[in-house]
């Protein structure tokens, strides 16, 4: 850091005073209609925006807060809020806001700059390339999260908890009087999640870091030993009903992509704006063509088998269109169900878990405008023959206690009825298992074998991935991307691209922050593929970043779907 010459850079309580005073400003212009109108939910937002605040300074030094409210409750600007007052009063010198993804990080980081008119610096693996400014300087930085404020993912922070190598240590003296806000934390894979706890609060025990966690549906702390401050306790959220619920939990009323798309072509003419989540890619696939036959209704379809600058893209096309309030038909996997920003007035979701309903019902009427919206929920069997719940949720007690409480649940359930689930789902599912063993890792690491934590990943991986280059999409890209991802490597296509990967003396002239950026350029046209998929479309599996045989087999609107559904077809594992 010396020899970099890498200043310490954290806030002053005069500069979050002026983000404040922007910050309230901006959600001023907000309620009184210059930012797209008023509804119900702008008083209530402002109303727990100031009580969850008001706790907050009652016990300003409690290590560990968290603001469950549910999804379109404002949490990312409240949470915000809070963290901005721990730096006015000089309890903190560093916001870290940290996100399960880049669309969910990169979303954030836009609203909490626009609104409080500060600059944020993003980490996460794509960060170099979208930097033109960036020197060696800049990029050690950005490792050691050297800003007032920082956007990062979940793989960023363990990595910095649990280092794979040196260089991740530099951002563990960030946290030092850092406000952390953990955002969707649910989404974590259930057995790190109290191992990560017990490290933060040795943080805040060493470090004086302060943690706050936000989200709709938070996973019970106690098993970690962890008191948290309830900044707004459930009971006292004001009851708003936004949406109903039907589910049906039995398998004799299982549905086939058919049955679905039929429902969602009706619902799209009778309300306009309908969502459908599958949970899996090659169940979406089907339910999407099947919609496609039916009508002309605009049909928009995302998963995780997509490049990231396509992902990007389809997305920004589909937020234009429902702003404009127009029939759609959004068919995609769990990737919509948390963070993003969109609203529907009909949603069918796949039988899945509890809290995965309750983030994909917060997709639904998320204004409050106009008439209540609705959320089905059904058990799904693809082709009419074969359930893949079980594919994505693989714990039988996370189905089973979610099929007992549905199942007892008075039909049609109000938004507030399906909330109050949560608490009893959580206390069941950890009641048979409270994933304390990685927590035993805590103890060899403390004996001195610091392997038994090192690596750990926030996310269960169900399936080892290949990343495949895909050498297509450079049609697609604004002038700046073109100059970004391809101008400054001297290429025109995204194929020329790919054959500087490949010319090792010309991979060796590059610099490390050159090539780091180089690298993450190469990700934004790269999907990763299960194994099975990647022997079909690469044309060597060997390298770290494989090359699609053929452009052709990536689809311009659906990506590599296709081929995940010809790999069921065939009967393999796939989810």
């Amino acid at each position: 850091m010396d020899s970099g010459q890498v200043q310490p850079a954290e806030w002053q309580p005069s500069q979050a005073e002026a983000a404040i005073a922007a910050l309230e400003a901006s959600i001023d212009r907000t309620r009184h209609g210059t930012d797209g109108g008023t509804n119900q939910m702008d008083g209530l937002r402002q109303a727990m925006r100031e009580r969850a605040l008001a706790a907050w300074r009652q016990n300003p030094d409690a290590p560990f807060f968290a603001l469950t409210l549910p999804t379109g409750y404002g949490k990312t600007l409240t949470a915000l809020r809070i963290a901005l007052e721990a730096v006015r009063q000089n309890r903190a010198r560093r916001i870290v806001y940290v996100a399960p993804h880049i669309s969910i990080l990169s979303q954030a980081a836009r609203e909490i700059a626009t609104a409080c008119r500060v600059e944020v610096l993003e980490h996460h693996h794509l960060a170099v390339a979208l930097s033109d400014e960036m020197d060696d300087a800049s990029y050690l930085a950005m490792e050691s999260w050297q800003a007032p404020v920082v956007a990062t993912t979940f793989h960023q922070l363990f990595r910095a908890l649990f280092p794979r190598r040196a260089q991740h240590t530099l951002r563990v003296p960030a946290l030092e009087n850092a406000f952390v806000l953990l955002d969707e934390p649910q989404m974590l894979d259930p057995r790190v999640w109290n191992v990560l706890l017990q490290l933060l609060a040795a943080a805040s025990r060493t470090l004086g870091t302060q943690v706050l966690l936000v989200t709709a549906t938070l996973p019970p702390t106690r098993y970690a030993g962890i008191e948290v401050q309830e900044l707004i306790p459930a009971e006292e959220v004001p009851a708003v009903c936004r949406y109903h619920v039907r589910a049906w939990t039995d398998a004799r009323d299982a549905v086939d992509e058919e049955d679905v798309a039929e429902l969602a072509v009706r619902k799209a003419r009778e309300v306009g704006q309908v969502g459908v989540l599958l949970n899996t890619v090659a169940d979406a696939l089907r339910v999407f063509r099947a919609v496609r036959q039916r009508t002309d209704i605009p049909a928009f379809f995302l998963h995780g088998m997509l490049q990231p600058i396509h992902k990007q893209r389809k997305l920004k096309v589909l937020r234009e269109h429902l702003k404009r309030e127009k029939a759609a038909i959004v068919v995609g996997t769990p990737i919509l169900e948390c963070g993003l920003n969109l609203s529907v007035r009909f949603l069918w979701r796949a039988l899945s878990t509890i809290p995965s309903l309750v983030q994909s019902a917060g997709r639904v009427n998320r204004r409050g405008e106009g008439e209540v919206g609705e959320v089905w929920t059904q058990p799904f069997v693809r082709g009419g023959e074969r359930s893949t719940r079980e594919w994505l949720y693989r714990r039988r007690e996370e189905r089973e206690v979610t099929d007992a409480l549905l199942s007892s649940a008075a039909y049609p359930a109000e938004e507030p009825d399906v909330l109050a689930l949560l608490s009893t789902y959580y206390d069941e599912v950890f009641a048979r298992n409270a994933h304390v063993a990685y927590v035993e890792r805590m103890k060899e690491a403390a004996l001195g074998q610091w392997s038994a934590l090192r690596g750990l990943e926030p996310f269960e991986e169900t399936v080892p991935t290949v990343t495949v280059f895909v050498p297509t999409g450079e049609e697609h890209l604004t002038e700046e991307q073109r100059e970004r991802y391809l101008g400054r490597w001297g290429c025109r296509t995204a194929a020329e691209l790919y054959e500087r990967y490949g010319d090792p003396s010309w991979m060796r002239r590059l610099s490390f922050l050159e090539r780091k950026r180089f690298l993450a350029a190469l990700q934004a046209f790269s999907v990763p593929v299960v194994q099975t998929c990647a022997q079909r479309v690469a044309v060597d599996t060997e390298r770290g970043i494989v090359l699609c045989s053929d452009p052709r087999l990536y689809d311009e609107e659906l990506g590599f779907a296709a081929l995940r559904d010809a790999e069921a077809q065939q009967g393999a594992w796939l989810w």
